[in-house]
């Protein structure tokens, strides 16, 4: 997909269904994370998307002081984006 303007991928992002829902986190067929025995390898990585995704405030915190963020567009991308980020950092939390 390409676009012209910034606009333009904004539109088509907000336009796009959110797949992090109520409905379709009940459609998934969890496994108990106590039943969960990741990897060595898959621990270490859980650890790090977890950690990335958790400290998403911080890395916005800096990202509002860009001259990006002066773009309405990219102001309410940028919002999105930390408030999908804390919630994937809170149910990685909760599950694992």
């Amino acid at each position: 997909m390409s676009f012209l303007t910034i606009p333009q991928a904004y539109k088509w992002y907000r336009s796009r269904p959110r797949s992090l829902t109520g409905e379709n986190l009940k459609r998934i067929p969890w496994v108990r994370p106590q039943e969960f025995q990741p990897t060595k390898s898959q621990e270490e990585v859980l650890h790090y998307i977890r950690a990335t995704e958790e400290d998403t405030p911080y890395y916005a915190r800096f990202l509002r002081q860009t001259p990006s963020f002066a773009d309405p567009v990219i102001r309410a991308f940028m919002r999105q984006w930390e408030t999908e980020e804390a919630a994937h950092g809170a149910l990685l939390k909760e599950v694992w």
